[in-house]
């Protein structure tokens, strides 16, 4: 299907498929509530197609990069970012 913007993502996998909790399907459908701004097409195995709409048309903001957590970089690494720190 020809889009004119956006992006598409086709998975296939191999694996046992199944419905309730921790399934594929739950998992789409968290991820339509935690990004209200996409429209998600979604075809199960079975095969089922269910649809998720946009609940916004607002796309979010821009992400900025973050510093890295103290726990996860080297002693050097802290030692040397503190020094450089204002303040």
């Amino acid at each position: 299907m020809p889009w004119e913007q956006g992006r598409e993502v086709i998975i296939e996998l191999v694996a046992s498929y199944s419905k309730g909790r921790q399934s594929v399907d739950e998992y789409i459908e968290q991820t339509a509530i935690a990004n209200p701004h996409a429209l998600i097409h979604y075809i199960s195995p079975i095969p089922e197609h269910r649809e998720f709409p946009r609940g916004t048309q607002d796309l979010p903001a821009e992400t900025r990069e973050i510093k890295p957590h103290p726990h996860g970089i080297e002693l050097g690494v802290l030692m040397k970012m503190l020094k450089e720190a204002k303040g």
